[in-house]
């Protein structure tokens, strides 16, 4: 563990040597991060730019930029550098914390959908950031008990599932089919939650009406459904500035006013804000490495203070 962390925190100085940046370091020691647990073959594929990217990584090199240009602002490149870092975050977050860890890091090794896993992943890390016990529930194929993740919030065990629309128009027929399809995938004897991702193309910046859809189709799945205690759907939007510009998720959660059990706690399932005012889903690779180094600092200058 030690070799582990002395490796870390020597690479942390290297690159903070090449430029201070902060994004610049934080995407070199996620990357550093996601290469130590998913392995080289994963990183070729999934990480390292290439003329082949991952769909949801978009790690395009500047080839595959020219040859498939995006109307402008392009920032595909910043989507991905978001993407890196968040998943590193989010697997520091849970890596030691959640039951059934590798059975998440192998569905990125195995799946060709790395969104899907991508997605699964930053959920248990939200779980886990807002104080819940999560376990990764392997795939069984069986309905009502084919979920993805198995919170405990006070005693209570909660599953949850994680899944996405695709694509498509946004239309309450569409948002129903999504929903109907997983109500049978959660055991009718335990509290649910279900995490919806949805198309960018949805909800483009302040969609009143995006949002007036969503919540007339939630209102006729909950008249049917009772197992399911709230739907929290997911979205990113980003927002173009001079030279670059910035990835913003957000969450919008609806609850089910008579549900067949209740949560003690429904507020773990959502975005909080910590002492200092931020909401986050996980807590950041970088800033734990960076105070990692500062204790060992200190510890340092304590045993050289008592030897002099």
């Amino acid at each position: 563990m030690n070799a582990s962390v002395d490796y870390l925190l020597e690479a942390l100085a290297r690159y903070e040597a090449i430029n201070n940046e902060r994004s610049f370091v934080a995407m070199a020691v996620s990357g550093l991060l996601l290469r130590r647990i998913f392995g080289e073959d994963w990183a070729r594929k999934r990480l390292i730019l290439n003329d082949k990217p991952d769909p949801w990584m978009l790690n395009g090199n500047d080839a595959w930029l020219t040859t498939y240009p995006a109307a402008p602002p392009d920032l595909r490149r910043v989507t991905y550098s978001s993407r890196v870092v968040r998943l590193a975050d989010a697997l520091f977050t849970i890596i030691g914390k959640v039951d059934g860890f590798e059975r998440l890091r192998e569905r990125f090794l195995i799946r060709n959908d790395t969104r899907s896993s991508f997605l699964e992943a930053e959920i248990a890390s939200l779980l886990v950031h807002n104080g819940c016990s999560v376990s990764v529930i392997g795939e069984s194929g069986v309905r009502g008990q084919d979920f993805d993740l198995l919170a405990t919030i006070m005693g209570m065990q909660v599953s949850v599932e994680v899944s996405a629309i695709s694509g498509g128009n946004l239309s309450i027929s569409t948002v129903l089919n999504k929903l109907n399809g997983k109500r049978d995938q959660v055991p009718p004897d335990r509290p649910a939650v279900l995490y919806v991702r949805l198309p960018d193309t949805w909800m483009p910046p302040n969609s009143g009406m995006g949002f007036l859809v969503l919540d007339a189709a939630v209102r006729r799945f909950m008249l049917k459904s009772k197992r399911i205690n709230a739907i929290v759907f997911i979205g990113e939007r980003v927002t173009p500035v001079a030279g670059g510009g910035g990835l913003h998720q957000w969450l919008a959660p609806v609850y089910n006013n008579y549900p067949r059990q209740l949560i003690p706690d429904y507020s773990v399932f959502s975005l909080k804000r910590d002492k200092w005012g931020v909401e986050g889903i996980s807590v950041s690779f970088l800033d734990k490495l960076r105070e990692l180094r500062v204790r060992r600092q200190m510890a340092s200058a304590q045993v050289n203070a008592r030897s002099m």
